[in-house]
């Protein structure tokens, strides 16, 4: 999302460090982009998510959910 608060961090977003993934769940509770990036994110499917933090959830490699906000 090119106004996405993401756009420049993807080291914070791609980590899988719990301290990181928490930085990157509070910045997308403010990112203007939330509901478009969730949308996004909602209609890929579960087993090509890729892992990381995406619109305030954290996402295990092969699409199993750790954490939503």
């Amino acid at each position: 999302m090119r106004n996405g608060l993401c756009r420049d961090r993807s080291e914070l977003f791609d980590s899988e460090d719990p301290a990181d993934a928490a930085e990157a769940v509070a910045l997308c509770q403010r990112c203007p982009a939330l509901t478009q990036c969730r949308e996004w994110a909602d209609r890929l499917d579960r087993r090509h998510r890729p892992p990381g933090t995406i619109a305030a959830r954290h996402y295990r490699p092969r699409g199993r959910d750790l954490q939503s906000v």
